[in-house]
């Protein structure tokens, strides 16, 4: 199989798995905060392998696509458009350790996350993948910008 097929691939796994993760973990959260219902440890336990699956995801995304550029492009200096992309996807990363290392403190101590914390972080993140989006449609089509 051709390389950059192959790295597309593992591209768009891993954009399913990190978006999956990141659409779940809110929803489970909001529907128990609605309820009134403390997440079971069952439940629990399966955010926090959400955030994990997340973070992996996300590490994958950074190597198939840095890896995806210097194939197809030969470079990472695509321009504006593609910088902003990469602050985005920048901030998406950092984002997701710190989530990550938040959560598995909280887990340690037995204390239920703080609520405004990872509300701020997931509007943060709905505006870094805004940047992403935005950044790598740009590049990616052949009209004047």
């Amino acid at each position: 199989m051709n390389l950059i097929i192959a790295l597309k691939i593992l591209h768009y796994v891993a954009l399913f798995l990190a978006g999956g993760a990141g659409v779940a973990n809110p929803l489970l959260i909001k529907a128990h905060k609605s309820s009134g219902i403390p997440p079971s440890d069952e439940v629990q336990e399966t955010m926090l392998k959400l955030v994990k699956l997340s973070l992996i995801a996300m590490i994958l995304i950074w190597i198939s696509g840095v890896w995806l550029a210097i194939e197809i492009y030969g470079t990472l200096n695509m321009g504006w458009a593609f910088t902003f992309k990469i602050i985005g996807a920048s901030i998406l990363l950092i984002s997701t350790v710190i989530v990550n290392l938040y959560l598995v403190r909280r887990a340690k101590i037995n204390a239920p996350p703080k609520e405004k914390f990872l509300k701020n972080l997931t509007v943060l993140n709905r505006l870094a993948l805004l940047a992403v989006l935005t950044g790598i449609s740009i590049t990616t089509t052949r009209i004047g910008f």
